[in-house]
């Protein structure tokens, strides 16, 4: 079986950074993706995806160090689903890319 999954798109804001208590780093960031379409009268239509993505230890370190909102990114890992009771005792479900390469393909001038 396989789960893998490849976007390419924009960070919409600077990547949040965390220090857990083991230790480990984490990164979490949103990535837009857009594609375009026809309507039946002919009308192009864009639709836009946001994509949450995580990495963990030296590609949070990475990420944290040089990406940033505006970036176009090509973000490479697996999908990723959990659940959750929030403090209400709702059960919550979270969708992620758990990611394990990311190329920064913005130029390093822009």
């Amino acid at each position: 079986m396989v789960n893998k999954i490849i976007i390419v798109g924009r960070i919409g804001a600077n990547p949040e950074v965390n220090t857990l208590e083991n230790n480990k780093k984490r990164a979490e960031f949103s990535v837009a993706t857009s594609s375009t379409f026809k309507r039946a009268n002919g009308e192009k239509q864009e639709e836009t995806d946001w994509h949450r993505v995580e990495c963990w230890n030296s590609l949070a370190d990475i990420v944290e160090k040089y990406c940033k909102k505006g970036q176009q990114v090509c973000v490479e890992g697996r999908q990723r689903h959990t659940s959750y009771e929030n403090q209400q005792g709702e059960k919550k479900t979270r969708s992620f890319i758990s990611a394990h390469e990311i190329k920064i393909l913005t130029p390093k001038n822009e």
